[in-house]
Formats: structure tokens, sequence, C-alpha cells
């Protein structure tokens, strides 16, 4: 089996985020960075069955990507099969990289826009 690098793309969701009671008011999700990076599952655990929980930490090799807590991800790994989504929790730049921790709830969407 071949190993080839991640590949995540970033979004910021925009809209009436907070207003259940928007009505016609959009919400939608715009396109902030894309590429190739490296994640590595730091933890998972499974709480009373409700949710599976999967922490990610994910590392990119660029110093400047756009991303910020409470963007939305999806990540796939090894550049195969279905991404997943994740809520980003931390975006740490340092010199020559960028470090994401993200987390994965298995509750639902995973469906990219």
């Amino acid at each position: 089996m071949h190993r080839f690098c991640d590949y995540i793309k970033i979004y910021r969701v925009q809209g009436d985020v907070y207003n259940p009671f928007a009505g016609d008011k959009e919400i939608n999700q715009e396109l902030v960075w894309e590429g190739a990076c490296k994640g590595e599952t730091t933890s998972q655990q499974s709480m009373l069955s409700v949710s599976d929980r999967m922490n990610i930490a994910i590392y990119i090799n660029e110093n400047n990507v756009p991303a910020d807590h409470r963007d939305i991800a999806f990540f796939q790994t090894n550049c195969e099969g279905q991404p997943i989504r994740l809520q980003i929790l931390e975006v740490k730049r340092y010199e020559h990289n960028t470090i994401i921790k993200a987390i994965h709830l298995k509750d639902g969407d995973n469906e990219e826009v």
C-alpha cells in the first residue's frame, strides 16, 4: 500500500448562522483554503453512544493558511474515500507551517457545499 498526502478544504460559514428563525436568509460556506496536508488522529472516544468523537491534528507546510477557529474543514485521508467533516477548534501558525486541531463528530452532515 502506498501512502499519499492527505487533502483538506477549509470553509468559512457566512450568513445568519445563530438565528434559527431567519426565514429565507441563507447560510452559505465560502472556500478559504484547500491543499495537501498531513493528518494525525490524536484520540478517539465514545460517549454513551450519542456520538463518536475523533480529535485530529492537521499539519500544513504553509504559514499563511487563513483558517480560524469555528471554520469547517473537509478532510480526506490518503487522498481516497469520502472526506469527513471537521469543526476547527484551534489554529497555530509557526514560521514554516500551520497546525490545526479539529474535532469530528459522527452525528450526521458530511456533505460538502
